[in-house]
């Protein structure tokens, strides 16, 4: 069609033989002009059309580039327990939750059901589905992928030298975001890992303490176990500043089991049982013969 339009243009100009002598022009220079023209019409429609396709080809990218960068992330919820006792929490997605007092998570859960949380202080996690959609647990310095369903306490608060995680169902990789996720260890039930905020030491060994849970169930259990030991799990427990004053008395053997009991009564069972005693002196308890 274009090729046609051209050669009846160019019979026609040639045609005009005979124009007077002070026009300047010529067939030959109407025949150029109209090219000029013509083609100049055609290159700026294969610019425009160029212009679209990169236009069209960029919006593509920008979006591949959104989805991949998470720029279109899904919502971020943060939950904290500023409370004295413990916080139960159902998650959209069927998993539960409690939280230590003192203790904050923020957790963002994908269409495709993939699981995020960062943790700050203590939790427990009981996951569902894990199976189908992977978790991932950010506590300090250490990442724990979760790919099948699992039960574990993350220990992580910021003054500990150490990210403690305990695991009582399934199995857990527990990995230094420095050394990154290809170095990861596998944790599996009644195992125990640390991972150091300091040196990007990653180790896992067998659970021996038997009350890593007793902040959630309150069950303290003792089984021949040092008085050192058993003060140090008070301490923690309760709050309380607990100074053994004769050091005979730290590697006695103490068994006894505990349930939401409080301090006082704690150390009445110990004073009965034993040849020691218990002063509250100020603002600590003081171990003694």
């Amino acid at each position: 069609m274009n090729n046609r339009i051209d050669n009846i243009f160019r019979d026609k100009v040639a045609e005009l033989n005979t124009v007077p002598k002070e026009v300047q022009w010529t067939p030959e220079k109407g025949w150029t002009h109209y090219q000029q023209t013509y083609n100049h019409s055609k290159t700026s429609l294969r610019r425009i059309a160029l212009i679209a396709t990169s236009t069209a080809a960029a919006i593509a990218l920008i979006i591949v580039f959104a989805v991949n960068c998470n720029v279109f992330a899904p919502e971020v919820i943060a939950l904290q327990n500023q409370t004295d006792s413990i916080t139960e929490q159902r998650l959209p997605n069927g998993s539960r939750v409690w939280i230590n007092k003192n203790s904050t998570i923020a957790y963002s859960i994908r269409k495709s059901g993939e699981f995020t949380m960062d943790i700050d202080g203590e939790i427990y996690l009981e996951t569902e589905g894990a199976a189908k959609a992977p978790y991932t647990l950010r506590a300090g310095n250490a990442i724990i992928s979760i790919k099948k369903q699992a039960a574990l306490n993350v220990k992580a608060y910021p003054n500990d030298n150490d990210i403690d995680i305990t695991v009582s169902r399934g199995s857990v990789k527990v990995a230094d975001n420095i050394l990154g996720q290809g170095l990861s260890l596998l944790v599996t039930k009644d195992n125990y890992c640390s991972v150091s905020r300091t040196n990007s030491l990653v180790f896992a060994t067998s659970n021996n303490n038997p009350n890593y849970l007793a902040w959630k169930t309150g069950n303290i259990a003792f089984d021949n176990t040092p008085m050192i030991t058993v003060t140090q799990v008070l301490e923690k427990f309760y709050g309380q500043d607990i100074e053994i004053a004769d050091d005979t008395i730290a590697y006695l053997s103490f068994t006894g089991t505990f349930t939401n009991l409080s301090l006082d009564s704690i150390l009445a069972a110990i004073e009965d049982k034993t040849a020691i005693k218990a002063t509250r002196l100020h603002d600590k308890v003081i171990i003694s013969k």
